[in-house]
């Protein structure tokens, strides 16, 4: 590994979800110095409400004091959950939305000036495959369909300072979290998709947050600048369309 490789600092947001860990260890595999962030004290990361404007500032003035520098930001602090539009009150609705949203753009715009600094900064933002919609997730459509388009906009603003922004969306993972709103899509219970996951993803079997974790490191290359402003999907070939 470079020298300039080793001194990389990354900072994943929700890094006690299971998306969160498999990109810290992807990272850390790759000499990157991480810096976690999980959302509730108790862990041993950097702890902020990334839906509070004032709390993230907080987060990267301390990131710049102790650290000096920030050259990846990875959001993985996305907890999607079945929420339609007929079964559901409005709080939950828009906690989603802030949750996944609201609190990805707060953590951009925060972190925007440390990774314009560097000269070679990477963002990578959690989608989701349904941002299409389906039936039962419209919070988790609407916020993800809102991050592909700030990842649009932010790469006309931030690509000219050298920082790179693209989003993965993933579906048909092995994990909990994300497992239970393709589930719910497709009308099935979680173990159901599981058993019949060779049959309806075209890969054959359901992925993994590992390899949703080794596309987030091959954005964050600091030789991939020309990939801005993309979605990348990654759901074993489920969705076959461009973004």
């Amino acid at each position: 590994m470079t020298e300039e490789k080793r001194q990389r600092v990354a900072l994943v947001t929700g890094a006690n979800t299971g998306a969160g860990r498999a990109v810290v260890r992807a990272l850390r595999a790759e000499a990157v110095r991480v810096l976690e962030h999980e959302p509730e004290p108790g862990g041993i990361g950097l702890h902020a409400d990334l839906s509070d404007e004032q709390d993230v500032a907080r987060m990267m003035a301390s990131i710049r004091e102790r650290h000096g520098r920030l050259d990846v930001l990875v959001a993985c602090h996305a907890r999607p959950e079945p929420v339609g539009v007929l079964d559901a009150c409005s709080n939950r609705f828009w906690r989603q939305v802030d949750g996944n949203l609201t609190s990805s753009f707060l953590a951009v715009q925060g972190a925007s000036d440390l990774l314009a600094a560097s000269g070679q900064g990477r963002i990578v933002l959690l989608s989701s495959g349904w941002s299409t919609g389906a039936k039962g997730l419209a919070a988790l459509a609407t916020a993800s369909a809102g991050i592909d388009l700030l990842v649009r906009s932010l790469a006309r603003e931030l690509g000219p300072k050298g920082v790179a922004v693209n989003a993965i969306a993933p579906a048909f993972l092995d994990d909990e979290e994300w497992l239970i709103c393709d589930a719910v899509a497709l009308g099935l219970s979680s173990d159901e998709l599981r058993a019949r996951a060779g049959a309806i993803v075209p890969a054959g079997k359901l992925g993994s947050c590992d390899a949703l974790a080794q596309l987030v490191v091959l954005l964050c290359q600091p030789a991939l600048g020309a990939a801005i402003g993309q979605t990348i999907h990654c759901n074993g070939g489920y969705f076959r369309h461009r973004i």
